[in-house]
């Protein structure tokens, strides 16, 4: 488990956090409460939750909130993460962020040719 502050911004408590914690260990980030929580932290902007699932699932997450604020999640391996089409998402994109778990943040050739 790793201690994330401010959880009760998150609607959640300690005992639903660590429950989370617990699926992203074993690798289970399909699951609907893991989804929904990390939905609700990327609304919030809250990247240190984005990394802490990441980090414990030991796979790389990519966040796309497009120009309506609807969230589109997609999870891959190390260095690489398929995304979904955005099917319905709205261009401008305000943000699209992913985790390179244990890694400094760079932009890497995967970044430019997903863009594209």
């Amino acid at each position: 488990m790793i201690v994330i502050p401010a959880l009760e911004h998150l609607e959640i408590n300690d005992d639903s956090w660590n429950e989370i914690c617990r699926l992203a260990e074993n690798k289970q980030v399909d699951h609907d409460d893991l989804l929904e929580l990390q939905k609700r932290a990327a609304q919030q902007r809250r990247w240190d939750v984005i990394y802490a699932l990441s980090a414990l699932s030991g796979l790389e997450t990519s966040v796309l909130i497009d120009a309506d604020g609807t969230v589109s999640i997609d999870w891959g391996s190390p260095g690489r993460v398929v995304l979904s089409p955005p099917v319905g998402c709205i261009a401008p994109f305000q943000i699209w962020v992913h985790t390179h778990p244990g890694f400094s943040a760079y932009w890497s050739g995967t970044d430019t040719n997903s863009l594209s």
